[in-house]
């Protein structure tokens, strides 16, 4: 990208040594929603990644046909940083010191319950029909760009 990307706090903390991806991009997203999460509690809600291994680039490669693009992932975060389970706040039956991690949510069963609404917070149906309507506006877009694509660049993060 010219120029380099701005600033923000996922290029800052931690700092990254990854290529400009697809596959980076994602990882800076968690990272941008994780690190003022884990400022706000004062400690490590959602431990930030600091490696991109073959493992996660394959997992992010498995979310992106039912995610479509960059945003489609930040909305995802989003939906996790949201949910109080998923903060580590549900105690007893052998969740303390439990931490949701970038694996955990892109793990197949765990993508489709966080999906499917499994670990929200019992809200007001409003607050539900507001994660619907965001994603099924990213589906619409992406598909009026003819596929799955991302943000910019080829239609895969397995192009690089």
């Amino acid at each position: 990208r010219a120029g380099g990307p701005p600033a923000d706090a996922a290029d800052i903390h931690p700092p990254l040594n990854l290529d400009r991806t697809e596959w980076a991009d994602v990882v800076r997203a968690w990272n941008g929603m994780a690190q003022p999460v884990n400022e706000a509690k004062g400690a490590v809600i959602f431990p930030l990644v600091e490696h991109l291994t073959k493992g996660r680039r394959q997992a992010i490669n498995a979310r992106l046909p039912a995610l479509r693009n960059l945003e489609g992932f930040r909305l995802l975060f989003k939906r996790v940083s949201e949910s109080a389970f998923l903060r580590g706040e549900a105690k007893g039956h052998g969740h303390d010191n439990w931490r949701c991690t970038l694996d955990f949510v892109l793990r197949e069963s765990k993508f489709a319950k966080i999906m499917e609404g499994t670990y929200d917070d019992r809200k007001d149906a409003a607050s539900k029909e507001s994660w619907r309507n965001g994603f099924a506006a990213i589906l619409a877009e992406a598909h009026a760009r003819g596929g799955p694509g991302h943000d910019a660049g080829p239609e895969s993060p397995t192009h690089h």
